[in-house]
């Protein structure tokens, strides 16, 4: 269970510092940027949803999207990287 801690906020002008704050954080949590690398969890079954773009790594064994085991690239159709 999480536990949201509530800010003290006591005028307009601290609401309005406080949502900046928060707008940075989030921006910040979407900026893409240099990685050392990237993990993805192996999937065992297809994406009941992919969309153009995804990138997903299948085990082989109960999901092998063509080429078996490896990292695949979603367009239109499952691309093996």
């Amino acid at each position: 269970m999480f536990l949201i801690k509530r800010p003290n906020i006591k005028s307009f002008d601290e609401l309005n510092s406080y949502l900046a704050d928060l707008e940075y954080r989030i921006e910040e949590a979407f900026k893409v940027g240099d990685f050392d690398s990237i993990n993805l969890n192996s999937q065992n079954v297809a994406l009941s949803k992919p969309r153009s773009g995804d990138l997903v790594h299948a085990d082989g064994s109960n999901w092998n999207p063509g080429s078996g085991e490896g990292v695949y690239l979603y367009t239109t159709t499952y691309t093996k990287l």
